[in-house]
């Protein structure tokens, strides 16, 4: 179980900075979006890969269950920060990512990079739901972990801490996306109502 989480975490990380450096940097430098859409699409992914990457750098080396529980308990509050305004913003970059106003260049790009044998096939939405995915999986590793534990082990209290904060995280995560994609229905019902 703990192996598990360590190599899904790595894995994230290599997917966030995967997003940010084929994706988010490539459309910013080459200006295939407008500032307003390029901070709909992205959010804040970047502050997300920054984060997880300080996290699987406090893993160690030669990672240990102290080593990986203190690493996550480091980071709960940044975690509810970041994956909250994450989930709030995200309906909305996927609105934007489905907008018929988006350039041809973007569009292109996008296809492009798809297609890129480094991208497994994947779209620039299927590296935008990673983070919803990966914050939804964490109550599951944790509660896995703790199965292995016996009451006794000294980690055994941290460890249902740090669950405890993630289930806090990946509930917070849902309300969010709820009320954005609430939002989004009243809007459009209001558009259709004056329309």
């Amino acid at each position: 179980a703990l192996m598990e989480l360590v190599e899904t975490e790595r894995q994230y990380v290599v997917d966030m900075v995967f997003l940010v450096t084929s994706y988010k940097t490539p459309c910013q430098t080459k200006n295939l979006l407008p500032d307003d859409q390029l901070q709909a699409v992205f959010m804040n992914v970047e502050n997300l890969m920054v984060l997880h990457s300080s996290i699987v750098d406090k893993f160690g080396e030669e990672f240990t269950l102290k080593s990986v529980i203190s690493s996550y308990e480091d980071s709960c509050a940044a975690l509810i920060k970041e994956y909250g305004t994450f989930a709030s913003q995200y309906t909305n970059a996927i609105d934007v990512l489905g907008s018929p106003k988006l350039s041809k260049d973007f569009v292109n790009f996008c296809e492009r990079s798809r297609q890129n044998p480094a991208n497994k096939g994947l779209s620039l939405g299927d590296f935008l739901i990673k983070p919803i995915q990966r914050i939804c999986k964490y109550p599951l590793l944790f509660r896995e972990l703790i199965k292995f534990l016996t009451d006794e082990h000294p980690q055994t209290p941290a460890c249902k801490s740090v669950k405890a904060a993630m289930d806090l995280v990946a509930g917070r995560v849902n309300e969010a996306r709820k009320k954005s994609e609430d939002e989004k229905f009243l809007q459009s019902m209001e558009e259709t109502i004056d329309g």
